[in-house]
């Protein structure tokens, strides 16, 4: 169930707005309103009338602040019609079937312009037949209330007739927990109908919709005074009662009870003239009277015979209760008026009169929490109560999961919302359906298609890996040959570091009387020995002492200062000494050139150097 409710309840004299909240057991009325339809409500529909009422209830809505757009309306009148009929104990969707049998038959094939809904009634009788109520209602009455309701920016909830709306307030306004085992007659005075219900203990036993309304009042006063209908309306409503006795009967909400010398008719079916009613005054001239006791009495006049024709409507009503649901002996206890017709002074006690019926006080809001309401708006509804029994009523349903409610939307209207309740749900849960196998399959694509791609990323790297291992082969290879060869170059080749060793060591051991003329190390080719170097050169002819005279040399001389120069170079640790007498090679004195007397060659092995980097910093 929702906790906020809108009922709106378009007559032909106002239209009223309820906006009600439940709040724990409580139902407060929230928002509350009501807007004149002036000369609108008595012209033929059409499509200028739904947009002038259109207009006037959403500028009503728009003032009340009412911001709920589901609203629930009732419809009246002749396009519209309570009936009863008679089947066996059946299941639910025989029973719809017989009904729609029923309803095909009464209409002759036209059921399609109906839009209708019924219930089993819960009377008290022992007959094993089950008493059922129709609803009915033309397509075209109801599709022009919604219309309004559309043009209006509302979205409609529900349709049903005016007498269960005001059932359910009478209901609520009584509380729950009253069972008197009273027989009430509810009737709704409205402008163009009279809604009647018979209930007992919360149980529907009749409902009926029927004409005249207050509308009747009004126009006997327009007829007697020749006025316009809005001001017979005005005259009716400020100066209009029904005089009995010959004085105006009081209006306090008291309980009126039959008098014992009541008379029994007020007018006939359809009279021109009240009899029975003891002390009318006489004859009155169909001219305004000057004073406000002559007019009073003339209107009463006028009137007194429309209360009559409402007086038998609701006898012959009764009668027709007691036939349709077989309870011959139903005798109504107490009688209720509610609606706009019912402030007319003096209805309450005439109606009592002619029906012997006590009227009790109506207070159809009594159950209800009217705080919430602004002081305006709360004083509006408390001073015209009967007036919103019918739009408080169309609200309940949607708060209250037994009150009573019956469903006459049209069929587009209902084929719709059923498929948005039933059908549409059936189809959003295949999509549903359906999207999910598309998303499983879709999911397990994805899955797939991630474990392929993460199985050739492993492929794809283990390639990468296998390649980059036999690259790492490759490069350990070609190491290992570049440090052969550099195990070999350090074999066969000088260090910086042993080259600057051994000309720093030549030049401190070569006499003056010797020229070196090159220094090969190591042999091309790698032949040879490991850190071998050849240095070849010559003994001078002539040499300068230290006195700077010059001193000549002969061929007897080459030898010791050769020799001597192998043995200072083979003995200093730059060198090592030569593994075999052959590491110095003296040649043949051969002739010399210019300023020499011999040359020589000497072959000799460089020192190993056992830390580098050490010697290399000295």
């Amino acid at each position: 169930m929702s906790d906020t409710a809108l009922g709106i309840d378009i007559g032909s004299h106002a239209v009223k707005a309820v906006l009600l909240r439940r709040r724990g057991n409580r139902i407060q009325i929230v928002r509350a309103g009501s807007a004149m339809l002036e000369e609108l409500g008595h012209m033929e529909d059409s499509h200028r009338k739904i947009s002038k009422e259109a207009m006037i209830l959403r500028n009503l809505l728009r003032s009340m602040g009412v911001r709920s757009r589901l609203a629930r309306i009732a419809v009246a009148g002749r396009k519209s019609i309570i009936r009863y009929t008679r089947v066996p104990p059946a299941p639910a969707w025989r029973l719809k079937m017989l009904i729609d049998y029923e309803i095909e038959g009464d209409t002759e094939g036209k059921s399609k312009d109906l839009a209708y809904d019924f219930r089993l009634l819960d009377l008290p009788t022992s007959h094993i037949e089950f008493t059922v109520m129709m609803a009915m209602a033309k397509n075209e009455l109801v599709e022009s209330r919604c219309e309004i309701l559309e043009e209006a920016g509302v979205r409609v909830d529900n349709v049903t007739l005016t007498p269960f709306p005001v059932l359910n307030t009478f209901l609520q306004s009584r509380g729950p927990s009253v069972e008197d085992d009273k027989t009430t007659l509810l009737v709704d005075v409205g402008s163009e109908n009279l809604n009647l219900v018979v209930e007992r203990n919360g149980r529907l036993f009749f409902a009926r919709n029927i004409s005249p309304g207050g509308r009747a009042f009004t126009e006997a006063v327009q007829d007697e005074f020749r006025l316009s209908f809005p001001e017979a309306e005005e005259l009716k409503c400020t100066k209009g009662r029904l005089l009995l006795g010959g004085e105006a009967l009081s209006t306090d909400e008291t309980q009126l009870s039959p008098s014992a010398d009541a008379p029994t008719e007020i007018a006939a079916p359809g009279g021109d003239e009240a009899e029975g009613l003891p002390g009318f005054l006489d004859e009155v001239g169909p001219q305004l009277s000057t004073t406000d006791s002559d007019q009073t009495a003339q209107l009463s006049e006028a009137m007194l015979p429309v209360a009559g024709r409402l007086a038998s409507a609701i006898q012959s009503s009764l009668m027709y209760c007691r036939a349709q649901t077989r309870m011959t002996e139903l005798e109504v206890d107490e009688m209720v008026l509610t609606g706009g017709g019912a402030k007319l002074p003096g209805l309450r006690q005439a109606l009592s009169r002619r029906l012997g019926i006590p009227v009790v006080p109506a207070d159809p809001l009594k159950g209800f929490d009217l705080s919430p309401l602004r002081r305006e708006a709360r004083e509006e509804v408390e001073n015209n109560a009967e007036t919103y029994a019918t739009a408080v009523g169309l609200a309940l349903p949607r708060l209250k999961s037994d009150a009573v409610d019956f469903s006459l939307l049209p069929r587009k209207l209902k084929q719709r919302r059923h498929f948005l309740e039933k059908t549409a749900y059936l189809w959003l849960a295949g999509a549903a359906m359906v999207a999910l196998m598309i998303l499983l399959g879709y999911s397990s694509w994805t899955n797939t298609k991630k474990l392929e791609n993460y199985v050739n990323l492993k492929e794809a790297r283990r390639v990468a890996s296998d390649k980059a291992k036999v690259r790492m082969e490759n490069l350990q290879l070609v190491n290992s040959e570049y440090g052969a060869e550099v195990s070999l170059m350090r074999k066969y080749y000088l260090t910086p570091q042993q080259q600057m060793k051994a000309f720093g060591a030549l030049a401190r051991l070569v006499p003056p009387e010797v020229e070196l003329t090159s220094f090969i190390a190591p042999p091309r080719g790698g032949k040879g020995k490991e850190r071998e170097v050849v240095i070849e050169g010559y003994v001078r002819e002539r040499v300068k002492d230290q006195s700077g005279r010059e001193r000549r040399l002969d061929k007897s001389h080459a030898h010791p200062i050769i020799g001597k120069l192998r043995d200072d170079l083979t003995s200093d640790p730059v060198f090592d000494a030569p593994p075999a007498p052959q590491s110095v090679i003296q040649r043949e004195i051969l002739r010399a050139g210019k300023n020499s007397i011999a040359a020589f060659t000497l072959k000799l092995v460089i020192a190993e150097v056992k830390n580098e980097s050490a010697v290399g910093g000295e």
